[in-house]
């Protein structure tokens, strides 16, 4: 801005001024004077005018312009939802903050109609001093209707005047005539109000989420229409008056960041403080329809509460039905008659409904059908114009969340509504009541999210996933205009409440805002990124059955993910418990200002807009360009490639996360299948590069990153090359290709699938065959269940990718599925008539194949519903058709079972064909029949059976029943006579036990008795050498060893020890223990035993060398010799009973082993399939 102006409104006008001078036109109508209608200074610096073509052109050549957009439309996207929510006004968040106390929200809607008695004032304070705002007049609207809760009202129209002269607004000011803007102001900040209802539905007391928050409301919609700059200048004044919170419920359609006003507006709000809260938008259940999915904006998704509305149903049968209901009126429909006529089920003509007799009294049934113009809202308009009492209606998602119920009935599920139409088709006269009017609670699974409510990812910002967390949306009670109607019942008959029930991500928005608004109490010094970190790190993803949120999907459940949910249900109670850093400024999320181009230093500011008539051109008034910067300042430079660069050029590889599944930008763009994008990801890894090497190093470091990116893979398992190939993108595969490894082509995703499996199963012949020129080895490889990629192709039918991958490798029809089916199995079971003529051709033998539970493709291919098929096989091998799988089944019985006439009929006329053939539940395929349920079909097919000669199991005379039932006698004799025997043989082997263990204690005792015995006389031996008869003399000679009684003495005493030892080594050395560690323990003493015995015998010897004396060393040379002969004799036989001993256990061992082995060979044998043979 030049120094010289003041201001930027100076500066605006001084351009536009400048325009009329280089671009002069002749003014009519059409072209009108240009004329500047908002100049922005606090969401972003930019203006709003009015300018032709040529003046755009001027415009572009001014100083600072940046770019111009055209001006265009915007889209419209409680009683109990704060106690669903777990705000209690005891305890918790509610009191903590004061209920909201003096925080401001600014609600843009269509307006406010200040005399609700939610927007009354009543205990609060004076308004707060940093409050700039007005109360600005209008139509119908003064200032003093402003009061201490509705502090502020505004409204911007001139864009909206500009884009059409000729409009005359019907309601020049704040009030609202629609009632949306009301609705959602209420449920951000609605004081609380005793005792109201929608009708008798919901009763209770109306309560905002932040009840003693300040409200703001500027109107920029009006029923004459809504446009982008006057959503600008009410954000722009938001921000400007001092709000804290600002509540959007509108969102455009899909389009670039740096054309949506709402994307741009609400960056510049975050950066002064301000919390935005944005609606996900109404266009679900199909993904990427999210509008408002910016990275700094709170996206807010839609789910359900905990309460239902409905009305109880009573058939003539006294059978009870609750359906959903939202009537209004309470009626007295009591035996109503019940009409169901199959002509007039669609419920589509008044005049054809009007021709039923006694309609006024009656109340018919409707579904709903595939035609895309009809919808239930379409059906009970049908009936109201045929003035009919009412309907029960099945079969619309969206019906559930609307309050348009014309007509006394309800919407029932499809169960119920089979249980009402057999009543009606059974009974001669149905008749039936309704009571309407209830209001449920506790209602299990809540929430789920709604039908409506768009999922994510942004089509406008994939890098970040969408939406961040989940409100109530669905019929919340809030304050309404009280001059706008709020029901209609009949055709134009219209009803006026103080509070209604809506539904949208528009009623969603405002929870969020209210939460924001209270922590924003508590923690003043809270940013807008620090409030959102805290509702989403504590949302909730369970519901109340404490199971993972569920989706509705048209009428299916499943399981919801961040896409639909984002984080989960905003917790208030969890928020209170919350003790985190969080951090104050927005977080890095991209290097792209507003006009697409990359930017090359950071600022703080959004760029300027201007907003145009004619052209219509938002223009960004300044030079500076947007970027997104880091808490630290730091600039960083990313490549796609993952290669971060510093300034002193060196890299360090780092994982680039943007998508879902932590998907890299060559993900996402496979994803898209866009090749231009994938080109350029690679590409400019030689432009990162280019800076910091070149040569040989600068190409092999090319390629190294480049293979690095392309195989690299996300949280699923899949490469960019994967994800190419599941969607078809033969180009991007094409791109891709050099760059993968095998490892890389190989690699298998969560599900055990590889490129060419997924490309298989998805039917992308011109990929399979790139895949299989490139590594031919692929086709063999196996996913879950040994699945190979010929057998996902033949399952999905498609025949072009069979002939493709058995060109390559016939022999894969050999490789079956875990279970043993192979491709034959499978597709004759799902009909594939081209595929099973083709696998056939290749290998005619392939008919008689069985899996695991002996079915052959003929078994598959019965209960299936093609004949064609069927033909086929048995062309192939008609002698497969007697071939009974593991039960006995043959193709006969199993098509019999599945009520295959046409296939029943089939096989019949073969000749092979045993109609009568038994399975192994004794049963014919008659049998079968006869114990199906009864119906056309059943009849027919036994009619068929019985024409070819078919009989009752018990109707057949056969040996059989007689050889199973003597067969059956000898196998319960022999039984019998084995278990008497066992009985017995275990009986036996206890007295043999027994009787053994008595043996071993009287052998232990006598053994015992005799060590003893014996170990007393080597005792007493051993002591006599030491006190010799007649003494000894002082040098220990024996006074009496000369006479012959000592020599005799001294010869028998030590052969008295000798034996009394060899008897106590060999007592000693026979014992055994009874468990393996007292085994060892014996073994050790044994050992002992005999060293003991041995120093004994030394010490004996060498003692009586010195007794005996030199004149008869003779006898001392004789008893050595005897202890050596008695030890060593004794000794050696222990040594050998030992050795021999352990030989034998160890022989004993194997043997043992070897029988344990046959008689496992043998249980085998008797296990397996061949049936055990009986004899006496």
């Amino acid at each position: 801005m030049p120094k010289i102006l003041a201001t930027h409104q100076n500066w605006h006008s001084y351009i536009i001024d400048t325009v009329k001078i280089e671009a002069p036109t002749t003014r009519n109508t059409h072209h009108p004077l240009p004329k500047l209608l908002y100049s922005y200074d606090s969401v972003l610096h930019g203006f709003s005018a009015v300018l032709s073509k040529d003046e755009i052109e001027a415009l572009e050549k001014s100083p600072g312009f940046v770019s111009a957009y055209k001006d265009r439309p915007v889209e419209a996207h409680t009683t109990h939802s704060p106690e669903f929510l777990k705000l209690n006004p005891a305890s918790g968040l509610w009191p903590a903050s004061g209920f909201g106390e003096d925080v401001i929200i600014r609600v843009l809607d269509t307006g406010v109609w200040p005399e609700s008695a939610s927007f009354r004032d009543d205990g609060l304070s004076a308004i707060p001093k940093r409050w700039k705002g007005i109360c600005k007049p209008g139509t119908d609207f003064n200032s003093s209707l402003c009061n201490r809760k509705l502090i502020g009202a505004n409204y911007f129209n001139k864009g909206l005047l500009a884009s059409d002269p000729t409009i005359v607004l019907s309601m020049n000011s704040a009030r609202d005539t629609r009632g949306h803007g009301t609705h959602v102001a209420s449920i951000a900040a609605g004081s609380p109000v005793k005792g109201v209802s929608y009708f008798g539905y919901a009763p209770g007391t109306a309560r905002g989420i932040a009840s003693r928050a300040r409200l703001a409301v500027y109107k920029f919609s009006f029923e004459e229409g809504t446009v982008t700059s006057d959503l600008i200048a009410a954000m722009d004044q938001a921000v400007a008056d001092g709000v804290d919170v600002i509540s959007i419920s509108y969102g455009y359609g899909f389009g670039p960041l740096y054309e949506d006003a709402i994307a741009i507006a609400s960056f510049g709000a975050m950066m002064k403080g301000v919390s935005v809260s944005a609606s996900a938008g109404n266009n679900g259940p199909e993904m990427g329809t999210l509008s408002n999915g910016f990275p700094w904006i709170f996206t807010v998704a839609s789910g359900s509460t905990d309460r239902s509305f409905s009305g109880t149903i009573t058939l003539g049968n006294g059978l009870k039905i609750t359906g959903f209901s939202l009537f209004p009126v309470k009626t007295n429909n009591n035996d109503f008659d019940l009409v169901y006529n199959g002509s007039l089920s669609t419920c589509d003509s008044s005049d054809d409904l009007a021709l039923v007799p006694n309609k006024a009294r009656s109340i018919t049934l409707c579904y709903s059908t595939s035609q895309e113009d009809l919808s239930v809202s379409d059906q009970m308009g049908a009936i109201s114009e045929a003035k009919f009492g009412g309907a029960y209606v099945y079969g619309d998602p969206d019906v559930l969340s609307s309050n348009y119920f014309t007509t006394p009935g309800a919407v029932i599920s499809s169960k119920d509504w089979k249980k009402v139409v057999d009543y009606a088709k059974t009974s001669a006269k149905p008749k039936v009541s309704i009571s309407l009017q209830e209001t449920h609670f506790s209602v299990k699974p809540a929430p789920v999210v709604s039908t409506f409510s768009s999922r994510g990812p942004s089509l406008s910002y994939l890098r970040v996933a969408k939406p961040d967390i989940m409100a109530p949306g669905e019929l919340i009670l809030a304050a309404w205009p009280s001059n706008t109607s709020a029901a209609v019942i009949g055709v134009n008959t219209f009803l006026n409440s103080d509070y209604s029930l809506l539904s949208g991500t528009s009623m969603a928005a405002p929870h969020i805002s209210g939460i924001a608004a209270m922590l924003k109490g508590v923690h003043p010094d809270w940013s807008p990124s620090a409030i959102r970190s805290a509702m989403m790190t504590t949302a909730n993803p369970l519901d109340n059955t404490e199971k993972p949120i569920k989706t509705m999907d048209y009428l299916r459940t499943s399981y919801a993910t961040s896409l639909s949910m984002g984080a989960g249900l905003v917790d208030t109670y969890c928020l209170m418990d919350l003790e985190m850093g969080l951090p104050s400024a927005p977080h890095p999320i991209s290097n792209m200002n507003y006009a697409g181009e990359p930017s090359s230093s950071p600022s703080p500011r959004a760029p300027a807009l201007v907003v145009s008539h004619s052209s219509k051109a938002l223009i960004p008034s300044n030079s500076g360009k947007a970027l997104f910067v880091s808490n630290s300042g730091k600039a960083l430079l990313l490549s796609n490639s993952g290669k971060r660069m510093d300034p002193t050029g060196k890299k360090k590889y780092v994982k680039q996360v943007t998508g879902r599944h932590n998907d890299t930008e060559l993900h996402l763009a496979a994803q898209r299948g866009d090749v231009g994008a994938v080109r350029d990801i690679l590409g400019e890894i030689d432009a990162q590069m280019l800076k910091t090497m070149s040569g040989a190093e600068f190409d092999a470091e090319v390629a190294e990153i480049r293979e690095a990116m392309v195989n690299e893979v996300n949280e699923l398992g899949e490469t960019a090359l994967f994800t190419a190939a599941e969607r078809g993108y033969i180009d991007v595969v094409k791109e891709l290709l050099p760059y993968s490894t095998k490892e890389g082509i190989t690699t298998k995703n969560r599900s055990g699938l590889d490129p060419l499996h997924i490309a298989a199963n998805q039917g992308h012949q011109a990929i399979v065959k790139l895949l299989l020129e490139h590594e031919p080895e692929l086709s063999r490889t196996v996913g879950q269940s040994n699945a190979t990629p010929l057998v996902s192709a033949a399952t999905k039918g498609h025949t072009s990718v069979v002939h493709e991958l058995l060109s390559k490798d016939s022999s894969l029809l050999e490789i079956s599925r875990s279970n043993g089916k192979n491709a034959l199995h499978l597709s004759a079971r799902q009909g594939h008539v081209d595929i099973v003529q083709a696998l056939l051709d290749k290998d005619p033998q392939l008919a008689r194949r069985t899996d695991k539970k002996g079915q052959t493709a003929l078994h598959m291919a019965v209960k299936g519903v093609s004949c064609e098929v069927v033909k086929l096989l048995l062309q192939a091998d008609p002698a497969i058709v007697m071939l009974p799988d593991k039960f006995g089944n043959t193709a006969l019985h199993i098509a019999t079972r599945k009520k295959r006439s046409e296939i029943v009929q089939e096989l019949l006329m073969l000749d092979d064909t045993n109609v009568n053939a038994l399975t192994r539940e004794n049963k014919t395929a008659l049998d079968i029949a006869e114990g199906l349920p009864m119906s056309e079909e059943s009849t027919e097919l036994k009619e068929c059976l019985q024409r070819y000669g078919a009989c009752r199991a018990n109707e057949l005379n056969q040996p059989r029943d007689e050889l199973r039932k003597t067969v059956t006698e000898i196998k319960i004799n022999v039984h019998s006579q084995l278990e008497q025997a066992r009985r017995t043989n275990k009986n036996m082997t206890g007295i043999a036990k027994e009787l053994q263990k008595l043996h071993r204690e009287g052998i232990n005792t006598a053994t015992n008795s005799v060590t003893i015995v014996a170990s007393l006389f080597a005792t007493v031996a051993f002591a006599a050498i030491f006190t010799v008869p007649g003494g000894d003399l002082d040098s220990g000679y024996a006074v009496a060893s000369n006479t012959p009684a000592f020599k005799i003495f001294y010869i028998t005493n030590a052969l008295a020890l000798f034996t009394s030892l060899a008897v106590v080594v060999v007592q000693i050395t026979v014992v055994r223990g009874e468990t393996k560690s007292e085994k060892r323990v014996i073994g050790v003493i044994n050992k002992l035993m005999w060293l003991a015995a041995v120093f004994t015998s030394l010490a004996f010897v060498s003692a009586s060398y010195v007794v005996i004396g030199k004149r008869n060393i003779w006898a001392a040379i004789f008893v050595t010799v005897v202890a050596g002969i008695i030890m060593a004799g004794v000794l050696g036989a222990m040594t050998y009973y030992v050795v021999k001993s352990k030989r034998i256990r160890k022989i004993r061992k194997r043997e043992k082993f070897t029988r344990t082995r046959t008689n496992s060979f043998h249980t085998e044998f008797s296990d397996s399939d061949v049936n055990p043979m009986f004899a006496l």
